[in-house]
């Protein structure tokens, strides 16, 4: 139990700072094509593509984010981010357990169609991942990368993450994969892996990096693809999983949509309501339900700590279904004022607070 709160703080999307050696070893078989950091300029390089591109973040955009990694988190920055200095910096904030999603990772999908590459890429984090939480294995939780290159293989990778190596979750970009969608049927014996093993789906974005992603084609400048990718994606997501059939063929299936916000899912859930209450009997004659009592049934989403629609999203959608999440490290993150924020706010009640900030995590995840 906190001290701080009265009661256990889970941070749903927390991202672990990967060694720039993680992947070293996979040069042995696919030499410079995997993935690698020029030490030279600090750049991660996979199969010779830099990431993040220089059209996608500038240099002095990446200055400014390393300014604020020196001035925000020293000792984690100093001792390479790791467990011990996580766990000093949770202790900073009141978290008392989070859930790790990676930061090269996010990059790294989209970056090879090399089947092999990308399922080598992937198990060498899991079996990373699951070493680093080791250290702290009643405070970290870790969350399965599994690219979708090879269907056959991810089905294994997500028996072995969670049978195996104690994954909470299967992480998954919410982008087209393969030039394929969600409601695409070779999925389905995917999902029906990752509802067989109970644990969720776990919808997160990222930016700068060569897997398409919705928006980024009509702008230019870090901030603007920032600002539009994230919540454009998890609707584009959340619409195929949902108007698909996917959760209505998988009604054990647990998603959640993260680091977007809960603003626009009252916007998203009343349009593709609407248009299943006009078009539904001509094209959604598969779905027995309204979309967003699908999302009701089986969907979370992450809130981030100051948004001020929270209030109006739990009218929508429960006060079972929002979970806190704190970005830690990445450059918006709130730290280290990100569970205070939710817990001194006067517009939630504190039963409602202690969903958000933990209870309706620990359901999530199976904690």
């Amino acid at each position: 139990m906190s001290a701080r709160y009265g009661f256990r703080v889970i941070d749903a999307d927390g991202h672990v700072m990967e060694p720039p050696g993680l992947w070293a070893e996979l040069a042995a078989e696919f030499g410079d094509r995997a993935p690698r950091v020029d030490a030279g300029r600090g750049r991660f390089i996979v199969e010779g593509i830099t990431l993040p591109g220089e059209d996608r973040m500038s240099p002095a955009v990446r200055a400014h984010i390393r300014r604020l990694e020196r001035e925000r988190f020293p000792d984690a920055l100093a001792r390479g981010w790791d467990p011990e200095s996580r766990l000093k910096d949770m202790d900073r904030e009141g978290v008392d357990e989070t859930v790790l999603f990676p930061t090269l990772g996010l990059l790294c999908s989209g970056a090879t169609r090399d089947r092999a590459l990308a399922s080598a890429l992937c198990r060498a984090y899991n079996d990373w991942l699951a070493a680093y939480c080791a250290e702290a294995p009643a405070r970290l939780h870790g969350v399965a990368m599994v690219y979708l290159h090879d269907l056959a293989w991810a089905q294994k990778e997500i028996a072995r993450a969670v049978g195996q190596l104690g994954m909470k979750g299967i992480f998954v970009r919410p982008g087209p994969h393969q030039d394929r969608n969600w409601h695409n049927p070779l999925y389905e014996p995917v999902f029906a892996e990752i509802e067989r093993q109970d644990v969720p789906l776990c919808i997160h974005e990222a930016n700068s990096s060569p897997l398409p992603t919705a928006g980024a084609d009509r702008v230019d400048g870090y901030v603007y693809k920032h600002v539009v990718t994230h919540p454009f994606e998890q609707m584009m997501a959340s619409m195929t999983l949902i108007m698909g059939g996917v959760l209505e063929r998988h009604p054990r299936l647990r998603v959640v949509f993260l680091e977007a916000g809960a603003g626009w899912l009252p916007y998203h859930l009343w349009r593709m309501d609407g248009h299943y209450e006009v078009l539904g009997a001509v094209e959604l004659r598969h779905l027995r339900l309204k979309p967003s009592a699908y999302f009701e049934r089986q969907c979370w989403i992450s809130c981030d700590p100051d948004e001020w629609i929270i209030p109006r999203v739990i009218d929508l959608i429960g006060e079972d279904r929002l979970v806190f999440a704190t970005d830690y490290p990445h450059f918006d993150s709130r730290f280290p004022e990100s569970a205070e924020a939710i817990a001194t706010t006067e517009f939630l009640t504190d039963r409602v607070k202690r969903k958000i900030l933990g209870e309706n995590c620990r359901r999530l995840y199976g904690l």
